[in-house]
C-alpha cells in the first residue's frame, strides 16, 4: 500500500513517527549534557582521591568509566585519562603513563584549562625524570610555570609551586647548583607573596637549599642558615 494514499492509519502513523523523530532531536542535547556532568562528577572524583583509593578499586572504576566515556566530555576526557597515566605508571609502564598523559593533555589544551596543563606537565617531568632525562623535565617544567594563572586561583598557585619545586630538584640533578638555589628561593618568595601557607613545602625548600650548600658547594654558613628555616618551618606546622 502507497503512504500516499489518504489512509487514516497510515497519515497517524507518518505523524506519530516524525514526531518521535523530532522529539529525539529536541531531547538529545539536554540527555548529552547531563550525562557530561555525571561523567564528569565521577571522574573528579577518581582524580582526587586516586592517593587514597586501592589499586583494584582505581581499576574498577576505571573500566566502569571508559566504558560509557565520551570524547566530548572534554573534562572527563582530562580526569581519566590523567588518572589512567597514574596508575599504569604504578606498575612501571612508563610509556603507557606517557600516552595517557598526552591525552589528557590534549583535552585540557583544547579548552585551555591552565591548572591540568600545569598538573599534566607535572606528571609528565617525573617520567621523564625517572628515565634521567632531567634537562627535558627542566624544560617541560619551565613552559608550564610561565602558563600565567588567574590571579584568584590559589589551587593553579599552588600547582605553579609544585612546578617550580621539581625544576629545583631537577636542577639539582644536573649540577646547576645555584639555579637550583634561585629556584627555591624564588618558591619562597611567591609562596608569600600569593599566601600560600604550607609547612611541607617550605621544610622541602629549605632542606633543598641547605642539602646543596652543605653537599654541593661547601657553603656551611649558609647551610646552617637554610636549616635553621627548615626547623622553624618544622616547628609551625
Amino acid at each position: 500500500m502507497s503512504l500516499t494514499n489518504n489512509n487514516p492509519v497510515t497519515d497517524h502513523l507518518s505523524r506519530l513517527f516524525l514526531t518521535i523523530a523530532f522529539l529525539s532531536t529536541v531531547t538529545g542535547l539536554p540527555a548529552q549534557t547531563s550525562t557530561c556532568a555525571d561523567l564528569r562528577k565521577s571522574s573528579f572524583d577518581i582524580h582526587i582521591q586516586f592517593s587514597r583509593l586501592s589499586e583494584n578499586t582505581v581499576a574498577n572504576q576505571l573500566d566502569s568509566l571508559f566504558i560509557i566515556a565520551d570524547t566530548t566530555c572534554t573534562e572527563s576526557m582530562i580526569y581519566l585519562n590523567t588518572v589512567k597515566g597514574r596508575h599504569v605508571k604504578k606498575s612501571g609502564q612508563l610509556d603507557s603513563a606517557l600516552h595517557y598523559y598526552n591525552i589528557a593533555q590534549y583535552h585540557a589544551d583544547k579548552i585551555n584549562y591552565v591548572k591540568e596543563q600545569k598538573n599534566i606537565a607535572n606528571l609528565k617531568s617525573t617520567i621523564l625524570s625517572t628515565e634521567d632525562k632531567y634537562n627535558d623535565a627542566i624544560d617541560l617544567l619551565r613552559k608550564a610555570i610561565n602558563i600565567p594563572c588567574h590571579p584568584d586561583s590559589l589551587s593553579c598557585l599552588k600547582t605553579s609551586v609544585k612546578l617550580m619545586l621539581n625544576a629545583a630538584v631537577n636542577l639539582r640533578f644536573v649540577d646547576k647548583y645555584e639555579e637550583a638555589i634561585q629556584q627555591f628561593d624564588t618558591v619562597r618568595i611567591l609562596m608569600d607573596k600569593w599566601n600560600i601557607q604550607d609547612s611541607i613545602w617550605k621544610v622541602v625548600i629549605y632542606n633543598g637549599m641547605g642539602t646543596i650548600y652543605e653537599m654541593e658547594l661547601d657553603d656551611d654558613r649558609s647551610a646552617v642558615v637554610s636549616f635553621k628555616g627548615l626547623f622553624k618551618a618544622a616547628s609551625s606546622g
